[in-house]
Formats: structure tokens, C-alpha cells, sequence
């Protein structure tokens, strides 16, 4: 009788323990996917150029590619190998509660530079970013202006010439023993009438 009265109990709380447990590795597991678990590094846009610092940005990641904020204060190794061959060593410090951290590095030659950013407790991230010769404009004369275009013809309408009066005041008789070219294109008045051509007797 004791022992029946005691086996719900114990059911209840075996299914408890049981919830108890689910709920702390679901906590748990959403507590990791806010972490960061690796390093990702971004140059600037454009590259560098030489005789300048090359400038890039490196980030914290969590499991889903998202940035992730440092759940505390993180020293990150930045190498970098040089166009030259030559190889260089920057420490980067993340504060705690932030995702990302910038630095430069000086560059003097052109060429390829390798980044690799590296931290004991996450997987390492590296880009690679192109150094560009420094660009030298030759100083050249702007262009001259183009000519203007020539003006166009002016048209004159002239007056009719003597010579058109001349031949309007000939006889009939006379324009039609004329070449044909002399009085081609010409608009000639019409002669006058004999009669007005008498004198009035005196």
C-alpha cells in the first residue's frame, strides 16, 4: 500500500528532471549559436596602395556566418605576408561585447598581401588583398575648345538691274530678235501700247 501510494510520485519527478534537462540543453545550445566560433577577414574595398597602410577588418562569427559578439576580451594575431616576401606580426584586441576589430598595415610595395588572423579558442580567417602601384597623372593641357561651325550663306534678295528695265521698255519686235539667254528667267512689264508712244501732235 506505501508503495503505491509513492510510484506517481516518482513518475512526476523523473518527468520532471527529464523537462529539466531538455530545457537546459536548449538554453545551452541557443547560448552557443550567439558565440563566436571563428575569424573572418575583410580588406577594404579597392585594395591598397603602395607607400600607404593597408587597411581591413576582422570579425567574429558564429555558427551561422552572423557576427557574433566576444564574450570577452579578445587578443587576435594578424599576419601578414608581405609583396616583398617579408612577413609581419600585428596583435588585434576585440573588446568584450564587440564583434569586430580594424587595423592597418604599412605596405610599400605593390604585389599580393596574404592576411591571416588567427586566436587560440577559434578557427583562423585570412583574405588576400591586392597592393596597386601609386598612380602619377601626367599634367597635360586641357584640349583646346573646338572651332565654332561657319555661319551660313546669307541669301540677298537684290533689286532687278538696269538692264531688265532696258529691255522691258524695248518693242516687241525688238525683245523677239534678241538671244534667247539675254532675256531667259526675266520678268519683263508689259510694253506699252503704241498710242502711248505718239507725241501729241503740235
Amino acid at each position: 500500500m506505501f508503495r503505491a501510494c509513492h510510484q506517481p510520485a516518482r513518475r512526476v519527478s523523473v518527468i520532471g528532471i527529464l523537462l529539466f534537462l531538455l530545457l537546459m540543453g536548449v538554453l545551452a545550445a541557443a547560448a552557443e549559436s550567439t558565440l563566436p566560433i571563428k575569424l573572418a577577414v575583410e580588406p577594404a574595398p579597392g585594395g591598397a596602395e603602395a607607400g600607404a597602410p593597408a587597411q581591413f577588418r576582422v570579425t567574429l562569427l558564429n555558427a551561422d556566418n552572423q557576427p557574433a559578439p566576444a564574450p570577452r576580451t579578445l587578443t587576435v594575431t594578424v599576419e601578414a605576408q608581405l609583396p616583398d616576401g617579408s612577413s609581419q606580426s600585428v596583435p588585434l584586441t576585440i573588446p568584450a561585447g564587440e564583434s569586430e576589430g580594424r587595423l592597418e598595415m604599412p605596405v610599400s610595395t605593390s604585389g599580393i598581401l596574404e592576411i591571416r588572423a588567427r586566436q587560440p579558442d577559434l578557427l583562423e580567417g585570412g583574405a588576400f588583398m591586392r597592393v596597386h602601384s601609386p598612380a602619377v597623372a601626367a599634367a597635360m593641357p586641357p584640349p583646346p575648345p573646338a572651332p565654332a561651325p561657319p555661319p551660313a550663306p546669307r541669301v540677298e534678295h537684290r533689286a532687278p538691274t538696269a538692264h531688265r528695265d532696258v529691255l522691258s521698255a524695248l518693242p516687241e519686235s525688238i525683245r523677239s530678235g534678241l538671244p534667247g539667254a539675254a532675256v531667259s528667267g526675266l520678268q519683263l512689264a508689259r510694253p506699252a501700247r503704241p498710242e502711248a508712244m505718239v507725241a501729241a501732235p503740235p
